[in-house]
C-alpha cells in the first residue's frame, strides 16, 4: 500500500457500497461522511468470473491491517494478456484485471 496523508477531513454524497469482510467499499461515489485518506492499494489478479470478489477480499484484508474502515474504487482496468489453447479445437483469452483503491478512516 502506498502511504498518503490526508490533510483534512472530507464528505462526499455517497455512491454504491457493497460490504466485504466488515469492510464498506464503495463504487461511483464516496462514504457520505467524514474520512480521512490513509493510502492506495493496487491489486491485480487474472481476470474471469469472481476476480472483483478475489480482490475485494485482498483488500479489506489490507484495509483492516492498516486501520481502515472503507475502500473507495479509484480505477478498475482488464487488460488482454494473450490467447490459451484449451484443446485443438478451443482458444481462450486471457487478461488481467487491475483494480486500485484508496483505503480511508472513518472520522467521527
Amino acid at each position: 500500500m502506498r502511504v498518503l496523508s490526508s490533510t483534512h477531513d472530507s464528505v462526499r454524497d455517497g455512491g454504491t457500497k457493497v460490504v466485504v469482510s466488515g469492510v464498506d467499499f464503495w463504487a461511483n461515489g464516496a462514504p457520505p461522511r467524514k474520512f480521512s485518506i490513509l493510502g492506495v492499494v493496487t491489486s491485480e489478479i487474472g481476470s474471469g468470473y469472481g476476480d472483483v470478489d478475489l480482490i475485494r477480499s485482498a483488500v479489506a484484508a489490507e484495509t483492516k491491517s492498516r486501520g481502515g474502515d472503507a475502500a473507495i474504487q479509484m480505477n478498475d482496468n482488464t487488460s488482454f494478456s494473450g490467447i490459451v489453447r484449451m484443446t485443438p479445437q478451443m482458444y481462450m483469452a486471457t487478461g488481467v484485471k487491475t483494480m486500485r483503491f484508496a483505503v480511508v478512516r472513518y472520522v467521527q
